[in-house]
C-alpha cells in the first residue's frame, strides 16, 4: 500500500507537467534554444534546406518573442507608410525617457501605436475637403472619422503622461520643525505687536 501511495500523482505534479508540456512548443527559451543549435551548427559544418528554413522561421519568431525591442508586431499593425516611423518613433521616445523596464517599454508602444493612428486618421480626413457633395454615408463615416482621430489623440496624451509619470523621480519633502519653531519665534521678537494683532483681528 505504501508503494502505491508514493506512486500517486498530487495536484503540484499535475502543474509541473503541464507547464512542462507547454514549454516544449511556447517556452521563447526553448526557442532560443533550438536556434542557438542551428546557428552553431551553420557555423561549424553548415544546414539543409530544411533547417534553412527552420533557422529563418525561428528568426522571425524571436522578432515576436523580442517584441518590445523589435517593434515587429506594432509596425505590422499600421498602414504600410507608417511602418518605418513607428518603428523609429518608438527607438526614439525609448530612447529619450530611457526606458529599460518592459512595463516602460510597453507604454512606448502605446504612445506610438496612438500617435499613428492619430495621423493615419488626420491624413484620411484631408479627403473630404475637396468633396463638392456629402451623402449621410459619408457624412456618417467622417463623423466617426472625427471620433478615432480624437480618441488617438487623448491616448496618446494619457500614456505619455503615465510614462513620464513613471520616469519621474519621487518629490521629497523634508519639513525641518526646529528651524520653523525658530523662524516663528524671531518672528514674534523682531514684531511684538504680531501677536496682538493677529488676536485682535479674530476678535473682530
Amino acid at each position: 500500500m505504501s508503494n502505491k501511495k508514493n506512486k500517486e500523482i498530487k495536484e503540484n505534479d499535475v502543474l509541473d507537467i503541464i507547464n512542462s508540456v507547454g514549454s516544449i512548443s511556447h517556452d521563447p527559451k526553448k526557442a532560443l534554444e533550438k536556434l542557438l543549435d542551428l546557428m552553431n551548427k551553420y557555423k561549424e559544418k553548415g544546414l539543409t534546406n530544411k533547417e534553412k528554413e527552420k533557422m529563418t522561421d525561428l528568426i522571425r519568431k524571436h522578432y515576436r518573442i523580442y517584441e518590445l525591442d523589435t517593434h515587429c508586431l506594432l509596425s505590422s499593425s499600421v498602414d504600410e507608410i507608417y511602418k518605418e516611423l513607428s518603428i523609429k518613433f518608438a527607438r526614439d521616445i525609448t530612447e529619450e525617457y530611457n526606458c529599460r523596464s518592459p512595463s516602460e517599454k510597453a507604454l512606448v508602444q502605446m504612445v506610438t501605436s496612438a500617435y499613428i493612428r492619430f495621423l493615419e486618421y488626420t491624413n484620411r480626413s484631408q479627403f473630404f475637403k475637396d468633396i463638392e457633395y456629402l451623402s449621410n454615408e459619408k457624412i456618417s463615416y467622417y463623423s466617426k472619422l472625427c471620433k478615432e482621430t480624437d480618441r488617438a489623440y487623448k491616448q496618446y496624451l494619457k500614456s505619455l503622461s503615465m510614462l513620464k509619470r513613471i520616469k519621474s523621480p519621487p518629490l521629497k519633502v523634508n519639513v525641518k520643525t526646529e528651524n520653523a519653531y525658530i523662524a516663528e519665534k524671531q518672528l514674534l521678537q523682531n514684531n511684538p505687536n504680531f501677536n496682538s494683532k493677529d488676536n485682535d483681528s479674530k476678535n473682530t
